[in-house]
């Protein structure tokens, strides 16, 4: 119980240092090992969970899978849902943090006795959903509040990231679509992280990414 108290307080100081991490790596690492990392930081901590998972909302109105950890082979509390469907459809509808136990027909994977607790969180806000987090145990009854508590940090770590990728994207896509010439370069080495195609067209046809401006 010592070292497991220990390894839990261990996982939360994790994730504290994991959002200066998150921060630095957004540039260069995708989301999806992103939001892993953060989930297996979680599990690490776990006295009960034997899956997590976050889902994200598509443009079809779907949950797709983002990312998943299980400690059970053939966990099939992870496949992909509707929005309408179970427990993800759920823990959308109450927009708050949602935790069912026993017989549920809200289960995740839509078998009930399968699993004996999950628990979900909205990630989002009332203006817009970006997708759901959910664990779940086979063996425990409930979680314990201090679990709910490091998921909770776990899950607002993700939002932050979900949020800042998606803003990244949107500026992206404004940038390609833009007439001008735009690049972007940074560091002292001003090495290039960006060009939008009307720069590449007129300006550097065979100019690659990560090479110097005075290259």
């Amino acid at each position: 119980l010592v070292l497991r108290t220990r390894e839990r307080d261990e996982a939360e100081r994790r994730v504290v240092a994991f959002e200066r991490i998150t921060a630095a790596a957004l540039g260069s690492q995708d989301l999806s090992a992103l939001l892993h990392e953060l989930l297996t930081i979680f599990l690490e901590g776990s006295d009960a969970a034997d899956s997590a998972a976050i889902y994200l909302c598509d443009a079809e109105e779907q949950l797709r899978l983002a990312t998943a950890i299980t400690r059970r082979p053939g966990d099939e509390s992870v496949t992909p849902v509707q929005l309408g469907e179970g427990f993800a459809a759920a823990v959308v509808t109450t927009r708050r943090p949602l935790e069912v136990a026993g017989t549920d027909p809200r289960f995740p994977g839509g078998k009930p006795g399968s699993v004996r607790v999950a628990y979900g969180i909205p990630l989002g806000d009332s203006a817009e959903l970006l997708g759901v987090a959910q664990i779940v145990s086979s063996h425990a009854a409930s979680f314990t509040e201090r679990e709910k508590r490091l998921f909770n940090a776990v899950t607002e770590r993700a939002r932050w990231a979900i949020t800042k990728h998606n803003e990244r994207a949107r500026l992206r896509s404004v940038l390609e679509a833009a007439p001008a010439l735009i690049a972007i370069f940074r560091g002292q080495q001003q090495r290039s992280e960006f060009f939008n195609p009307t720069f590449r067209s007129l300006v550097h046809p065979e100019g690659s990414l990560g090479a110097s401006a005075t290259d």
